[in-house]
């Protein structure tokens, strides 16, 4: 059994050889920029107004100026504003060459073709061509694609973006006692919660999984593993991994060509999880077949390892801050890293975060509504109420 630190950085020490795709915008989203990408055109690409207005061929010193025709958005007027004269704009319409300021409308009244100024501008009120970006420079550096930088590509004008090629991920359910959800329960089975739940977990990150259920049979499950090794990314195994008579899952993946990186670590739930890596690229993982072990370890590992084999090498690490615990919490055995399902709540001085009920790695329930891990350290046995904890979101 090794510390959680050593398995995070094994996994942070995997290389992967990224592939490239490109996808239309509409498809974009929760992809991986696989290469920066530069602005094609200046941002706005001409001097426009910020807001419904008046273009002034001054900063509004004259007072009153003769009325000409309005410029609205998508209207482009070239012809220079001459002194003593405004035209009225609309937001984001181009102004005309020669405006050295947009007064606001609620500034101002019109009166027998003049508009007269009855309150002074602050400021001009343009934005300058360019003052965002300019042509060339870059748009978008790799990593996530979230809906603000698609919004960034698409004002820049692109209607596909380079990505990296989604994973192929293979699901697979260990266990004679398994039973898909929809069927009568019957004697010694329990229902397969595992299969479901990765396939969801997935999908919050863009890949649709095979799935399969193999039985306990040490070769059996050693010739899917050769035969998935050449033709998926990543496999997913829960169940088969820990001590246990039928737990065949490390020796199937020593058979079928895979080498361990890891297996058992200092944490809780997770403890028998296993990490393996085959000599033609492909990553095994193998999680222990409790519900609650198997969702915190793909947030914790699997999540992580499918954003490096996309080159996200930033997102790789959860998004997690410190808050203060709002009530006490102790524990009999500190010789593990434990995770805790919580949920974010109002403090007394900000954000803090409360631990919710839970009875353990098979205690699915208690997930129903965490929206983060609270980490309690390795040694550590008790923690009091406003003390500072680690807080990982989900």
């Amino acid at each position: 059994m090794i510390p959680a630190d050593e398995a995070f950085r094994l996994i942070n020490e995997l290389s992967f050889k990224i592939k490239s795709d490109k996808v239309s915008l509409s498809a974009a989203h929760g992809r991986i920029l696989f290469a920066p990408v530069d602005s094609t055109i200046d941002s706005p690409p001409f001097d426009k107004s910020a807001m419904d207005g008046y273009a002034l061929p001054d900063s509004g010193e004259a007072g009153s100026y003769r009325l000409e025709n309005t410029i609205a958005a998508g209207d482009c007027d070239l012809r220079p504003l001459e002194p003593g004269c405004c035209r009225p704009v609309m937001t984001g319409a181009p102004v005309p060459p020669g405006t050295e300021s947009v007064i606001q409308v609620e500034y101002c009244r019109e009166s027998s073709g003049q508009m007269i100024i009855e309150r002074a501008g602050t400021c001009d009120n343009i934005i300058r061509q360019g003052e965002n970006i300019r042509k060339g420079e870059l748009l978008l550096s790799p990593g996530l694609l979230t809906p603000a930088r698609i919004g960034i590509a698409a004002a820049s004008g692109y209607g596909s973006l380079p990505v990296a090629a989604v994973p192929r991920v293979l699901i697979i359910n260990t266990g004679d006692e398994i039973l898909e959800p929809g069927q009568p329960l019957v004697p010694g089975a329990i229902y397969n919660s595992n299969g479901p739940q990765l396939r969801a977990q997935l999908r919050q990150c863009g890949i649709d999984a095979e799935y399969r259920i193999i039985p306990d049979e040490q070769e059996r499950l050693a010739a899917e593993l050769t035969d998935a090794s050449g033709e998926f990314d990543m496999i997913i195994l829960s169940g088969g991994v820990s001590a246990g008579k039928f737990d065949y899952v490390p020796g199937a993946a020593q058979a079928a060509g895979f080498e361990t990186v890891f297996h058992k670590t200092a944490i809780k739930p997770g403890k028998p999880v296993l990490l393996c890596r085959h000599s033609g690229g492909a990553v095994l993982f193998g999680l222990p077949g409790n519900p609650v072990s198997v969702f915190v370890l793909f947030e914790l590992m699997v999540k992580r390892v499918l954003l490096k084999m996309q080159g996200a090498v930033t997102e790789a690490s959860p998004r997690s801050f410190k808050a203060p615990l709002q009530s006490d919490y102790t524990r009999r055995n500190a010789r593990r890293r434990e995770y805790r399902p919580g949920r974010i709540v109002a403090g007394a001085q900000g954000l803090a975060v409360e631990m919710i009920p839970y009875h353990g790695s098979s205690h699915l329930n208690g997930y129903e509504h965490a929206d983060c891990l609270i980490l309690i350290e390795t040694g550590v046995e008790s923690v009091d109420a406003g003390e500072q904890v680690d807080v990982i979101l989900l």
